[in-house]
């Protein structure tokens, strides 16, 4: 059970230092910086629990788990700093509020208007978005989903395209 304490602090840790370079050195901000971070943050979780006795076998297991979460987290924060036309969706309409979007206020958002049917119709069909009219608003699954990408984006100071 201790391993997975071990995990969870180095994978916190990780995005800890992931915020706090994200904050304070913009021009650091890129995916090989987030993967130096996270074999920086593994060598480190690893000799501390050599230091304390751990075995070879949970230090691999350990690295392992580090490695397989952290460029997991490396993928989604990427897709998430690059802002796919969904996320613009969603941010848009959460902006709005209760008073909801039009899909003319949509198509100022992304240009090109088959990319933003193709975008609609999945969410409207996911349950995030309604269609009220000539308006769209957001669900409170569609607020939750478009809350958190907000609080993710605000919180480790993503900008648009990095």
């Amino acid at each position: 059970m201790y391993l997975v304490y071990y995990a969870m602090a180095g994978l916190l840790a990780f995005f800890g230092v992931h915020v706090v370079i994200w904050r304070n050195r913009p021009r650091w901000r890129s995916i090989p910086t987030l993967v130096l971070m996270s074999l920086s943050v593994l060598a480190s979780a690893i000799a501390i629990a050599l230091i304390l006795n751990v075995s070879f076998l949970d230090c691999f297991l350990l690295a392992q788990f580090h490695v397989f979460v952290s460029f997991g987290y490396i993928a989604f924060y990427n897709a998430i700093e690059l802002e796919s036309p969904t996320l613009a969706i969603l941010k848009l309409a959460y902006r709005a509020g209760n008073r909801g979007v039009t899909e003319a206020d949509i198509s100022g958002v992304i240009s090109d208007d088959f990319v933003a049917e193709r975008r609609l119709d999945p969410l409207i069909q996911g349950g995030f978005i309604v269609k009220q009219g000539v308006d769209l608003a957001l669900t409170p699954k569609g607020s939750l989903l478009a809350g958190v990408y907000h609080i993710f984006r605000v919180g480790t100071g993503a900008k648009i395209g990095g």
